[in-house]
């Protein structure tokens, strides 16, 4: 067993409910109500990230479809702290954020060679979604690939069976 696939000792629904709870822990109320319920959060008077949009000639949309509720939250996170890139090597970092304290995998380079593949110039980096409350904790399916040049951001919920895109400037 790799050390990406997890164990079967849990249910798919029981492992979705873990998830959940690792999700509320982590996000805004409003964000984790969203992630929950899989609807989309109820608009608030807080300032929103409007979706950035890619001209039509540019090939890297082609054929993904835009996020309907992207993980935009720890997206901003990895932002904050730079985007690590490793190279062949993914690291574990330690988040401190708001006296909670987390582990978070990220920063390998991303292989491209799952099918459906994402458009083949330029490098790719993966960067986990959830956090985990323990070291070296099973790592989840969802991920976050992000191509160096232009930021162009895309969100796996399968481990790379399906993308979907969520725009450019990250």
């Amino acid at each position: 067993m790799r050390c990406h696939e997890t164990s079967p000792r849990f249910s798919t629904q029981e492992r979705e409910s873990m998830l959940a709870q690792r999700a509320a822990r982590w996000l805004t109320p409003l964000a984790a109500a969203a992630l929950i319920t899989g609807a989309a959060p109820a608009a608030s008077s807080a300032p929103t990230r409007p979706a950035p949009s890619a001209p039509a000639s540019e090939s890297w949309t082609r054929g993904f479809p835009m996020c309907s509720n992207p993980p935009t939250a720890i997206a901003r996170w990895w932002k904050r702290n730079g985007w690590v890139r490793n190279g062949d090597v993914n690291k574990q970092y330690r988040m401190d954020e708001g006296g909670r304290v987390a582990f978070i995998w990220g920063g390998k380079t991303y292989k491209n060679v799952s099918t459906p593949r994402l458009p083949s110039y330029g490098t790719y980096n993966e960067y986990d979604v959830h956090p985990s409350s323990r070291p070296n904790a099973p790592r989840d399916s969802h991920r976050l690939v992000r191509r160096l040049r232009g930021g162009n951001l895309y969100y796996t919920a399968d481990h790379y069976r399906s993308f979907c895109y969520i725009g450019a400037g990250w």
